[in-house]
């Protein structure tokens, strides 16, 4: 329930303590295009960071930085 909720509205403040939160990487992320991440057993999508240049592979633990709509902006832990 908490996660339909959050992801009708994304930006509730309650639910901003998925930031700094880990995911695990499913297939790859590559700079500047989505992906996904599994998050609390929910696959979400996901893109790296701004700067980042390594593409990272299935199974890679990222950390949670930001949250733009329904993509959560990930980096490498």
């Amino acid at each position: 329930q908490k996660l339909k909720t959050w992801r009708l509205n994304p930006n509730a403040p309650q639910y901003s303590n998925i930031i700094g939160t880990e995911a695990v990487v499913m297939g790859s992320l590559k700079p500047s295009q989505e992906g996904q991440v599994k998050w609390s057993g929910t696959t979400m999508q996901a893109r790296l960071a701004q700067g980042a240049v390594a593409e990272l592979t299935e199974g890679a633990i990222v950390t949670i930085v930001a949250i733009n709509g329904n993509v959560l902006t990930v980096v490498a832990k």
